[in-house]
């Protein structure tokens, strides 16, 4: 994790940081910030603030467009929806195909290196 995001990141304390809060997510086996937060280093109030710290100073969408190759003959994608039914009134939530159920979609995407 660390080498990808240093491929990513310009700066290696962004870099650093950002390597951590990646490793967060599969060991806390959930995408709630709360979660995510308790599987970094430090309180969680410092962990929510090292994560919007992150997001502010870097250009996570740079770094993310790094991973884009566009000579690549060709290119995998997955759409997977991702339930969050217990959450009513969080504003990143929309409806999935069924109109019933809160959740968002995730976009996957992979292409030969």
């Amino acid at each position: 994790m660390r080498q990808l995001m240093h491929t990513l990141f310009d700066n290696k304390t962004s870099a650093d940081k950002a390597a951590e809060i990646g490793q967060a997510p599969p060991t806390a086996r959930s995408l709630r910030l709360t979660n995510i937060t308790s599987r970094i280093s430090g309180t969680s109030d410092a962990s929510y603030k090292c994560i919007q710290r992150l997001l502010h100073d870097s250009a996570p969408r740079q770094a993310l467009w790094r991973l884009f190759q566009e000579p690549a003959t060709f290119m995998i994608g997955d759409v997977t929806e991702i339930k969050r039914s217990q959450t009513r009134h969080t504003a990143y939530l929309g409806n999935l195909s069924n109109g019933k159920i809160s959740g968002f979609w995730a976009l996957v995407l992979a292409a030969p290196h």
